[in-house]
């Protein structure tokens, strides 16, 4: 047998525990050339073992230890294979040179080439040292000259050998480096937030219609830092162009899932979102002037909704006194009688120059009018844009940019400057730099110019809150009533300050000041809202693309330039998994980013849906009280990335935990209530608009349902891990083939069988087409029964003790049918021992006790549930003959309906749960075969390590 032995001369990437590799060749002659046009595999011995493992690695790289022989390899790659050729990607090198062979060398990989590796719960770090095939699979291919003989080729080829962080510039054609591990990847990105605003007057069923919709606004560029945890392949190449030709410098640096089809679900995401709004230097109470109504753009809604209405005197009912103040400022005089035409002839020529205007125009000059039309108050805005109304190509935002330059690039990207560079002509930014500075300057040439200037300058947020400042006593206050100044006051404190008595004036003085105080702190409480929005938009986003990719979709796809130290940098970050730097701004000399799962969600602007409950009917606007003075519980964000700001329920009359649940039930009566209202107009029930049901549409899927069902074990065990799986499988959480020794395998552990503190939450997002599916065919009574008394006793469950013994007997349906046949005697029954109780739903892992002892004061409390359940049964039994029996008005439908939500507020009362209401909704969306996108979160906390765990099922 010959063979060739490599010393450690030729093996600079070993770092100890051998001094040669030997390179068996069988039969081969190691003075001849490589056998051409055949799969030429040579195992290569080095001396590793449990005893005396060897290490590879180079200065600032991980190591990998080899404890054992198996699996290392050196093969032969030429143009006739081209399974490995596939594999590889190694057609470009072939194009170029179809003679040549390419060389692979192989460490931790199984005999088909995958890594089956395990979960470290930790990201690569340059001083760690991974066991290779356990922990990381690492392979390394360079081309090597056909004719030479092996026993020259092979030395000089491990001379090359290097791991990912020791690279110092893109390899050439042929050459790459690929490793899989399984761990952590770090990412970073900017992201536009902006926001659309709608609301309802009330949230009573007959009264949800659309109020206003006030259009997409960027309100800042969030910074983002995201960690996912999962299985990776990260390929390190040379960056080619269109024609396959090498970009001289440049690396092509790819992510890719692994063990894709053995791990179904998301692994681990956390995002972290920087919440200090960045390079917007706007008008600081941007997001309170639109809930106030007074930014340029709801002015614009009011005069689209004058010059929609067809009956003038009915319009004046519907405004208040501020809005006619406004029109009658900007008109001139008092739209009536003869000048009512010339009045309306002018409100269309403005909506007509309006619908004209694209909307990131109008935001922009809404944003920096005065720094535009203002000499010295914002020159460098004035010449940004100037300077990109006239930029000559996009390779002039290269290297260094001005950040107030950047930020306006930002803006009229609509957040997304990487995308515009990517795929529109510079043209496309010229033109809105343009249009913003013709709108922006104070010289009006037309009539949408001059509205805006008068808008800006008479009724801007700015200058009525100054008009308010100066009312110090009783006096001026009655005194402001009369004017502009209390007309606007109206719309902070409530259309009732008009009728307060005199003795109340001091009262109102305090609280203005109080709300005037809080104005400054509220613009920061409500980007705080939007970006824990954004974050938790983007992180179920993330467990999304992370489940769906396939191992043949790039997760993460960037060229970098490695000709500069920063470029350099950032590949070795990029060999660690930390590409955080790399997607952290736009430096196209740097990075260039192509399409990948995560990376794409990471650059993209995100618009946060707001729904604001309690906004105003017509143009009479509700209190903002309690929003300004209570933001942080007021304005309430949530798992879909969605906010909503309450403004006539209060949410500060509890504290603590109780503060939760009340935030909790405010929600879910929102989606509830929404959800009826969807289905009746669905249905043709109740007549609707196409913007009325679109915004019904946009609340219940911008609002993620959650509940958590107070899940949480210090102990958890297997078995746990079985019911809290089972339960999540019945209401269609996860997938049906999921293990618990598949999730158990990659959680911390106290000790055997115990997982430490395991906590559950399930987190539903609804679909507009699975929503029309519910109800298409309602559930059979006993249908609604049974989801109702199973969410119940769920529970119960988690509650333990006595109330789960309570939740048996309530679960059995031989004792609802002797309550069924006399209630009264029922609620007063002594203590009874109830046997036998019926089998459990989760037989094998909470199995129903043999009897259950029920206490003489608990009887009562059983029959109120039994209560709720008949008017719950009842309630769908009126829905359903709602349905059949044809179109009627809102307020009849809510009437008809008036008990659901009755019923709906006992069951969360009696159900142990903040969201039993959630629960019983989603279960009935699951037998009607709705399409959801939900998940279940595994958060584990054992051993000093947080672990979380997200399942994703689409």
């Amino acid at each position: 047998m010959a063979d060739i032995v490599v010393t450690r001369s030729n093996l600079p990437f070993v770092l100890g525990g051998t001094t040669a590799f030997t390179v068996e060749l069988g039969a081969a002659n190691p003075n001849q050339p490589l056998p051409r046009d055949t799969q030429v595999v040579l195992a290569v011995e080095t001396q590793a073992s449990a005893n005396q493992p060897v290490t590879l690695g180079g200065a600032g790289s991980w190591t990998l230890g080899l404890k054992t022989r198996a699996n290392v390899e050196l093969r032969a790659v030429w143009q006739t294979d081209a399974a490995l050729i596939r594999k590889y990607g190694l057609q470009p090198y072939f194009v170029i040179d179809p003679h040549g062979v390419v060389l692979l060398f192989t460490v931790g990989t199984s005999a088909d080439g995958s890594f089956a590796g395990k979960f470290r719960y930790g990201a690569l770090t340059a001083g760690a040292t991974f066991e290779a095939g356990g922990d990381l699979s690492f392979t390394y291919a360079r081309p090597g000259d056909p004719a030479a003989p092996m026993a020259a080729l092979i030395p000089d080829f491990f001379s090359h050998v290097g791991l990912p962080a020791t690279l110092t510039a893109a390899p050439p054609p042929g050459e790459f480096v690929h490793f899989e591990y399984g761990g952590y990847l770090q990412l970073g990105g900017s992201v536009g937030v902006g926001y659309e605003m709608k609301g309802t007057p009330a949230l009573d069923i007959g009264q949800l219609h659309l109020a206003e919709h006030y259009q997409l606004s960027l309100v800042a560029s969030a910074g983002l830092s995201a960690q996912v945890g999962g299985f990776f392949g990260i390929d390190i190449r040379a960056d080619l162009d269109a024609q396959g030709r090498p970009r001289p410098g440049w690396a092509r640096v790819v992510v890719n899932r692994t063990r894709a089809s053995e791990f179904t679900f998301a692994a681990d995401v956390s995002v972290t979102a920087k919440t200090k709004p960045q390079n917007l230097p706007k008008t600081p109470s941007e997001f309170l002037g639109s809930l106030v109504g007074v930014n340029v753009k709801n002015w614009l809604n009011l005069l689209q909704h004058v010059e929609e209405a067809t009956d003038w005197n009915q319009t004046l009912t519907e405004l208040d006194d501020l809005s006619i103040d406004f029109l009658t400022g900007w008109f001139g005089q008092t739209p009536a009688g003869a000048t009512l035409p010339a009045f309306l002839a002018k409100v269309k020529q403005v909506v007509a120059e309006y619908d004209q205007v694209d909307t990131t125009v109008l935001t922009a000059v809404d944003h920096f009018f005065d720094k535009i039309s203002g000499p010295g108050l914002g020159n460098d805005v004035a010449q940004g844009l100037e300077s990109l109304a006239h930029l000559p190509s996009w390779d002039a935002l290269r290297g260094d940019v001005d950040p107030t330059l950047w930020g306006l690039v930002n803006e009229l990207t609509d957040g997304d400057p990487l995308g515009w560079i990517a795929e529109k002509a510079v043209g496309a930014l010229q033109k809105r730099a343009q249009a913003v500075l013709d709108l922006g300057r104070a010289a009006a040439t037309n009539e949408l110019k001059a509205f805006i200037t008068y808008a800006k300058g008479e009724f801007g947020l700015d200058t009525l809150v100054e008009g308010l400042r100066a009312i110090d006593t009783p006096a001026k206050l009655q005194a402001a009533l009369k004017k502009r100044s209390g007309a606007f006051l109206e719309r902070l404190l409530g259309p009732e300050i008009k009728t307060i008595s005199q003795t109340q004036f001091g009262a109102v003085v305090t609280t203005l000041h109080d709300v005037l105080a809080r104005i400054e702190t509220f613009e920061q409480q409500a980007y705080d809202a939007l970006t824990q929005a954004l974050a938790q938009s983007l992180s179920f986003d993330l467990h999304l693309g992370y489940s769906r990719a396939s191992d043949r979709e790039a997760l993460v796809d960037v060229a970098i330039n490695t000709s500069t130290p920063e470029g350099q940098a950032l590949l070795h970050a990029a060999a660690l998994g930390d590409f955080t730097q790399a997607l952290a701004a736009y430096r196209p000399d740097l990075v260039r980013l192509y399409a990948g799962t995560l990376t794409t969600n990471l650059v993209k602007t995100r618009t946060i849906g707001v729904n604001v409950v309690g906004w105003h009917d017509g143009w009479h606007y509700q209190s903002v009280e309690k929003v300004l003075l209570h933001g942080e519980q007021q304005i309430v964000p949530n798992e879909a990335g969605g906010v909503t700001v309450f403004s006539t329920i209060d949410l500060t009359k509890t504290t603590g935990q109780d503060r939760q649940r009340d935030r909790g039930k405010a929600q879910d009566k929102v989606r509830t209530y929404f959800l009826l209202r969807f289905l009746g107009e669905s249905r043709g029930v109740v007549a609707t608009d196409p913007a009325g049901q679109q915004y019904l549409i946009d609340t219940i899927t911008q609002m993620a349902a959650s509940y958590q069902l107070t899940f949480e074990d210090n102990h958890t065990t297997p078995k746990d891990l079985a019911y809290y799986l089972s339960f999540a499988r019945d209401f269609g959480l996860v997938d049906a083939g999921l293990q618990p020794a598949t999730i158990g395998q990659l959680l911390p552990q106290l000790a055997v069988n115990d997982y430490g503190n395991v906590s559950v939450q399930y987190v539903v997002r609804y679909t507009e087409d699975g929503l029309r599916r519910l109800f298409l065919q309602p559930p059979d009574d006993d249908a609604v029964r049974r989801i109702m008394r199973e969410v119940i006793l769920a529970n119960f469950l988690a509650v333990g003790g006595d109330i789960a013994g309570e939740g048996w007997v309530y679960w059995t349906a031989d004792v609802y049918t002797q309550w069924k046949q006399s209630p009264g005697a029922f609620d007063e029954r002594p203590t009874l021992t109830y046997r036998p109780i019926d089998r459990s739903p989760y037989p094998d892992t909470r199995p129903a006790p043999p009897d259950v002892t029920l206490p003489a004061d608990r009887h009562r409390y059983l029959g109120a549930l039994y209560r709720i359940e008949d008017a719950f049964v009842g309630d769908f039994q009126t829905l359903a003959k709602l349905i059949a029996a044809g179109r009627i008005s809102p307020i009849a439908f809510q009437q008809a309906l008036g008990g659901v939500g009755d019923t709906l507020q006992a069951i969360d009362d009696f159900g142990e749960s903040v969201n039993t209401t959630f629960a019983l909704f989603d279960a009935l969306l699951l037998q009607a075969g709705a399409k959801r996108q939900s998940a279940l979160t595994l958060t584990s906390s054992a051993a000093g390590r947080r672990v979380k765990k997200v399942f994703v099922a689409a």
